[in-house]
């Protein structure tokens, strides 16, 4: 994706600024002057970063630098949680963790992807939906915020040594991402890379660092909240919808994910907004 393609480049931030939006809607192609973590919060989308596509879901974080043009879309209203760094800031954060980590940053052509457990990512956005009740309090967003990403960049630092995703697996799961696909039986998922079942599932686990079964189950649960909070489907039919001919089973994956119902997450959604 060229420069000639941008449609809106963010403005700099002050050299000491953090700060975290929350967005409801897809983004047209812009390129930050700054840094950026962005997330999605209850859906599945895509973006696109320097003409790559590159799925997007939650557990992952995505760090994005000046060199990189993007663009979120996603077929669904979905919300997504962006934390906005200045490169003066990101240099410090940084270098709390080592004196070579911000050149590591800026060499690197692709997106940084943070892969979390669902739980960490949730207890981590219940921290950034929290400062938006106390945002009076710069000093103290500023510290959490600071604090959000020195945490994410330690994980990128913890395992920046293992291998990138090969090929095959980044192409597996931007085939696998939309709801049409991760709604299938798992064998029918699995035949959309080219190894065989019991070879394949051996090198998912490895790179990914979760079975296919646990992969999936995120993206199905993750939708499956997205139509809770945005359609007024019952639940027997978006079990369906998402891959689940028994209702109780998929209530029970639900509510290992989210620690409630369904229907109990169904209205505290619609209680908060």
């Amino acid at each position: 994706m060229k420069d000639a393609t941008v449609k809106k480049i963010i403005s700099k931030l002050q050299p000491d600024e953090i700060n975290t939006f929350l967005w409801n809607d897809n983004s047209i192609v812009h390129r930050h002057s700054d840094w950026e973590f962005t997330s999605t919060i209850d859906g599945t989308g895509s973006n696109l970063v320097n003409g790559a596509v590159y799925p997007l879901m939650p557990g992952d974080f995505v760090l994005l630098g000046p060199r990189h043009v993007h663009q979120f879309v996603s077929d669904m209203p979905i919300q997504r949680r962006d934390v906005c760094i200045a490169v003066e800031k990101m240099q410090k954060l940084c270098a709390v963790l080592s004196p070579t980590l911000y050149s590591a940053l800026e060499r690197q052509e692709k997106p940084i992807v943070i892969h979390l457990s669902i739980e960490a990512f949730g207890e981590l956005h219940k921290r950034l939906n929290n400062i938006n009740v106390f945002n009076a309090d710069i000093e103290h967003t500023s510290a959490v915020l600071s604090s959000i990403v020195v945490y994410l960049l330690g994980i990128y630092v913890e395992h920046r040594s293992e291998k990138q995703l090969p090929e095959c697996i980044l192409s597996f799961l931007q085939q696998i991402s939309t709801p049409d696909v991760f709604s299938l039986r798992i064998n029918d998922i699995i035949a959309f890379s080219s190894y065989s079942h019991s070879h394949f599932i051996k090198i998912f686990k490895k790179y990914v660092g979760k079975t296919i079964i646990d992969y999936v189950t995120d993206l199905r649960v993750a939708y499956a909240a997205t139509l809770l909070s945005s359609t007024d489907l019952n639940v027997i039919t978006i079990a369906s919808k998402v891959g689940y001919d028994n209702q109780s089973f998929f209530a029970q994956k639900f509510k290992d994910k989210y620690n409630v119902s369904p229907l109990e997450y169904r209205s505290s959604v619609r209680h908060d907004n």
